[in-house]
């Protein structure tokens, strides 16, 4: 009964890795699922199952999307399934947990975006666009009068294509990647918060309707990071600002990145203090959301600070006392 168990369990491991990685190499927003999947194998098996996983996606992606979809996937899916792995194995504090997931969605897309421009020989994201121009210049002329004000509609753009084709296609995806660029520090950050989140929380339940041993979420007033990682956090935003000021290009775009993201583990410690002093003065539920959520908009980059000096003076327990 239990080698019976074992193939269907393998089974639906394969089923999921194949379908992982055909829906990532094409919807590249869901890559996220394949590490879930390399997770949940990963704590209720072993780390061979998790390896297994990813590489059956891998090969389900290559041979759908090509091999660079395959390398830049596998770039990204490894860190963030491996350290998903760690933390539920060693049943780290819940939020200790997501901070270190988010980091792991956040190294995943440098390493990806890292690996992408040395594909492609220097700008990935000028690459892409300039093979999406070609590819709409080639398009027939009824389908190039709909799928151009569609995409530039997408947007926020207003094209005439009433003009010489190649010069609107070339200054329709000019403007597109100015607005990608523009958009691409904030994207990253919100892809990396929402898809930590999304792949502790999602595996942990997983794991728990599979009858496996998780850690129990507590409540966000008692956030706060480890000792590890604020050194960590330090030590990392340190060296983002010597990489932002003495280079360029991609290379000072993933060091304004890299602090951005860490100083935001912190900002969410300082609201977790506000949380804090408002449970103990018993304020409800909504009324601490709402004057959370008053101070965000006035004054959020300032909880950087109150997230530090909690980290290294403990304010809460001087709230307590």
């Amino acid at each position: 009964m239990e080698s019976k168990r074992g193939s269907v369990n393998a089974g639906a491991a394969a089923l999921l890795s194949v379908a992982c990685g055909i829906v990532s190499a094409w919807f590249l927003p869901a890559a996220i699922l394949l590490p879930v999947v390399g997770i949940f194998y990963g704590v209720m098996k072993t780390w061979h199952w998790a390896a297994a996983v990813l590489l059956t996606a891998l090969i389900a992606a290559n041979v759908t999307a090509g091999m660079w979809t395959m390398l830049v996937l596998g770039t990204f899916a490894l860190p963030v399934m491996a350290a998903g792995i760690y933390v539920l194995r060693r049943k780290w504090n819940a939020f200790e947990s997501v901070a270190i997931c988010i980091g792991a969605v956040f190294t995943g897309l440098m390493l990806g975006y890292a690996l992408a421009n040395a594909l492609a020989g220097g700008d990935a994201l000028g690459s892409g666009m300039d093979a999406f121009g070609r590819y709409l210049v080639s398009l027939p002329q009824d389908a190039y009068r709909t799928v151009v004000p569609l995409f530039s509609a997408s947007m926020a753009l207003n094209v005439d294509v009433s003009g010489e084709k190649a010069q609107v296609v070339a200054y329709l995806t000019g403007q597109a990647e100015a607005v990608i660029r523009s958009m691409l520090p904030v994207l990253v950050l919100v892809y990396s918060a929402l898809g930590g989140l999304f792949c502790f929380a999602l595996s942990r339940k997983r794991l728990q309707v599979a009858g496996g041993d998780v850690v129990p979420m507590v409540p966000f007033w008692d956030y706060q990071l480890p000792a590890r990682f604020a050194r960590g956090a330090v030590f990392i935003i340190a060296i983002g600002l010597i990489v932002q000021f003495l280079s360029d290009g991609w290379l000072a775009q993933v060091g304004i990145l890299t602090n951005t993201l860490f100083l935001v583990c912190f900002v969410v410690q300082g609201f977790a203090v506000v949380d804090y002093y408002l449970v103990h003065r018993s304020m409800p539920r909504v009324l601490r959301w709402l004057v959370m959520a008053v101070l965000y908009a006035l004054i959020g980059s300032v909880m950087f600070v109150v997230g530090v000096m909690d980290q290294v003076l403990g304010i809460r327990s001087r709230i307590a006392a």
